[in-house]
């Protein structure tokens, strides 16, 4: 009997087995949907106000003045002059003079909270206008949560007669302007009286919007 054809179909059987690559291990349970990451980008969640909501902004406990102009809202964008030159020119007297690391709240209405808000400082002088060429500007860090957001005046190198605040808001697709000043130097604003309202006492301002 010729047993050499099965010694050779053995052998044949026996190297297909071996150049067969085994199954890939799988190492704990298989990823559900819900832990995979979503490439989905996340929705910011804020109200839908009928126009820009007036703003109630204190510094220690003293109300400030604002003003407000809209930027883009329900499709018109709007353009003006330097919301604080105009406030320090046409308010001075109410420009409350305060110190670098002062604590500055600002509230939002109900109904009106935003989604995001941008904060930024720059050094002005007792004009309201930008002070050296350029200017000097910072973005400030904030903190915005259940409708009310919080930061802190900074200190610039060449100590300004004042620091202009402009804050940038945003509800959905529709923004807008607020400003408001510190004095943050030895001279008053321009038009102020001497015994202008100081956050170390003294003084009071009504921090409407006009």
């Amino acid at each position: 009997m010729n047993i050499r054809p099965f010694i050779a179909a053995l052998c044949g059987v026996l190297l297909l087995t071996a150049c067969t690559p085994a199954a890939p291990e799988t190492v704990g349970e298989p990823a559900s949907e819900d832990s995979q990451i979503s490439s989905e980008p996340l929705e910011v969640v804020c109200d839908d106000p009928d126009a820009p909501p007036e703003l109630t902004a204190e510094a220690e406990d003293k109300a400030l003045p604002m003003l407000m102009r809209p930027e883009y809202w329900d499709g018109s964008v709007t353009c003006g002059p330097d919301l604080v030159t105009m406030l320090i020119e046409t308010r001075a007297g109410e420009v409350p003079a305060a110190e670098p690391g002062t604590a500055i709240t600002v509230t939002f209405p109900e109904g009106a909270w935003p989604g995001t808000a941008m904060v930024l400082a720059e050094a002005r002088d007792k004009n309201g206008f930008p002070v050296g060429e350029g200017g000097e500007m910072v973005t400030l860090e904030e903190e915005l949560a259940d409708g009310v957001l919080t930061f802190t005046l900074p200190e610039f190198e060449n100590n300004p007669s004042c620091t202009g605040i402009l804050i940038n808001i945003a509800w959905g697709e529709n923004t807008a302007w607020y400003a408001a000043a510190f004095q943050t130097g030895p001279e008053d604003p321009e038009g102020a009286a001497v015994d202008s309202p100081s956050l170390a006492g003294g003084g009071d301002s009504d921090g409407s919007l006009r």
